[in-house]
């Protein structure tokens, strides 16, 4: 198999697997906004949370820094092989 189409799969795989673990802790917080009890205490405050919200909150927030790595990994990589590539080339 070439190089290029084994990247295109890992990268399409790891895209879908990222949208179901967004569309998992989507489902579980849209059940928060559902069932919101005011008299315990705001919108979005930890107050108001189960464990189970509390965990899908906090699973999100760690799935956006987990992301927010990846892209910036594997754009330190594209930009290392085009100097790279760049370099060798001139």
């Amino acid at each position: 198999m070439k190089p290029w189409l084994n990247y295109a799969l890992i990268g399409t795989l790891a895209l879908v697997i990222d949208v179901a673990v967004y569309l998992c802790f989507g489902l579980l917080l849209m059940s928060y906004e559902d069932f919101h009890d005011g008299s315990r205490g705001g919108m979005w405050k930890s107050e108001s949370m189960d464990r189970i919200d509390l965990a899908a909150y906090f699973g999100l927030i760690a799935w956006h820094v987990l992301n927010l790595v990846a892209v910036a990994y594997v754009a330190y990589r594209l930009i290392k092989r085009y100097k790279v590539r760049k370099t060798t080339i001139g």
